[in-house]
């Protein structure tokens, strides 16, 4: 165990005296050195509006992009685009599949039903007053 010391320390018995110093003249230009310190710099100014420009100008980039290609897209039937493609290709294209001639012949065929189907749709006659009419020719003359 550790014998307290005989002279104990106080604070009050010590002596006051000022250890800090401070330069020559160097409260009169704190506050210059402050206030230069608070300003900032005209550089990122000067970014931040380069970067908003650049930001408008990709923007306006874009929505004329849209326009343009929302306006010249033009929609082709599919008969457009057949026309497109000359008869070479046609020929070869059906050399180079697995298509055979029976089988183009039925896509024909169903075609032509489907075909007179819809001319009939756009007459606007019902089929008592066909069958009566083809009742009356003869048909097989017609053939």
């Amino acid at each position: 165990m550790e014998k307290p010391d005989k002279n104990p320390f106080r604070l009050d018995d010590m002596e006051k005296q000022n250890i800090f110093s401070v330069p020559d003249g160097y409260f009169e230009t704190l506050p210059s050195i402050i206030q230069a310190k608070a300003i900032k710099p005209r550089l990122e100014l000067i970014w931040f509006g380069w970067r908003r420009w650049s930001v408008a100008f990709a923007s306006v980039a874009l929505l004329l992009m849209g326009i343009w290609f929302f306006t010249h897209n033009q929609t082709t039937t599919p008969a457009q685009n057949l026309a497109k493609v000359s008869s070479q290709e046609i020929i070869d294209y059906l050399k180079e599949s697995d298509i055979t001639q029976n089988e183009l012949i039925e896509s024909e065929s169903d075609a032509g039903i489907n075909m007179d189907q819809s001319l009939l749709q756009q007459l606007d006659v019902s089929e008592d007053t066909l069958l009566e009419n083809l009742d009356t020719q003869d048909v097989e003359d017609l053939i």
